[in-house]
């Protein structure tokens, strides 16, 4: 059966190999404005979606990471911290602190 072509453990690759593909803040806006929809928010999605991509852009490019790959690939805290190599902690203040800030921004809005 290794010979065959087909699936053998010879041809097995690891995930982990390739890197995840870069979320831009208006990827993460769009799920985050997806998730909050009711029939008020509904009506003003893109103004939400706009506001959502400029507070976004205003965070640091590593906050902007976390909340990615916590919202968008749902991943746990202590997958994201073994994926960008920093502390479990460092990656569970970066993300509560970039959550608070997106509040901050739009607070106003919701």
């Amino acid at each position: 059966h290794l010979a065959c072509q087909k699936r053998t453990v010879d041809r097995e690759v690891s995930i982990h190999n390739f890197p995840f593909p870069v979320s831009d803040s208006s990827v993460v806006a769009n799920q985050i404005a997806a998730d909050l929809t009711s029939p008020s928010i509904t009506a003003s999605n893109k103004e939400l979606q706009m506001i959502l991509q400029t507070v976004l852009e205003q965070l640091e490019p590593i906050d902007q990471e976390i909340i990615a790959l916590r919202h968008i690939e749902g991943l746990k805290s202590s997958e994201v911290a073994a994926l960008l190599e920093i502390k479990q902690s460092t990656a569970s203040t970066r993300y509560l602190r970039a959550l608070n800030k997106l509040k901050d921004g739009l607070a106003n809005v919701i």
